[in-house]
């Protein structure tokens, strides 16, 4: 593989886990640019949350090397949170939190000052369609937790956005807001710090979402890359 530019946003490089005996990530080699929308598609079970997960600081590769902007992700831990932007399948939440709480606490936990908390707080919420709702979190919908954690995920003006299955066990209704709400990032309506290019990274099994959205595609099978898409 050709080697990449200084500023890839993600580079991964014989990127191997394993669980036992189980091989989930198989020297997996990927370079991915700032400013793309970049789709992984595979079954269940083909190692997409896995690389999501050692990218995002949660697990830590076998062998090989995952770098995000320049950072190795296992030994820069902090600078790479400071930088990145997270949404598992299934995030939690504190149940008696308003939105507001909520995202105030998220600003806090990344040292950001008050001013800005509330600024990109009342932006980012007014965006996922939550501005308005004053119910506790505990209270809403699986749809509404989902906008929340993309609001969540961009409270620190990430310049790397990663999400697995923002649209999994969601109703037809709901997954339609979602798309909206993915179509909007994905247009590049929001910048990272200081401006820097969004890049953002889906984990999908949903390959009509993919191709909507994504200007880059690659799907893993059985830990490998095994096909690319545009």
């Amino acid at each position: 593989m050709q080697q990449p530019p200084n500023d890839a946003a993600i580079e991964l490089r014989g990127l191997t886990k394993r669980f036992g005996d189980t091989l989930a990530l198989d020297h997996v080699d990927l370079v991915v640019r700032p400013g793309v929308v970049f789709g992984f598609l595979g079954r269940n079970g083909a190692g997409k949350t896995t690389a999501l997960r050692i990218l995002s600081g949660l697990a830590r590769p076998t062998s090989g090397a995952a770098h995000i902007l320049g950072h190795d992700v296992t030994h820069a831990t902090d600078v790479v949170r400071s930088r990145i932007g997270f949404l598992p399948d299934v995030p939690g939440f504190y149940p008696w939190m308003t939105a507001r709480e909520y995202l105030d606490l998220a600003g806090r936990l990344f040292g950001l000052d008050a001013a800005t908390i509330d600024t990109r707080a009342t932006t980012l919420l007014e965006m996922a369609g939550l501005a308005s709702v004053k119910t506790r979190i505990g209270g809403y919908s699986r749809g509404m937790k989902q906008r929340l954690g993309i609001a969540q995920a961009l409270i620190n003006a990430p310049s790397l956005l990663m999400l697995d299955e923002p649209t999994s066990a969601l109703d037809p209704a709901l997954r339609s807001e979602m798309r909206e709400l993915l179509r909007r990032v994905a247009r590049g309506e929001l910048a990272g710090a200081s401006g820097t290019p969004l890049t953002l990274l889906m984990v999908t099994h949903e390959t009509e979402l993919a191709r909507e959205l994504c200007s880059e595609i690659w799907t893993l099978a059985d830990g490998r890359l095994v096909e690319r898409g545009m």
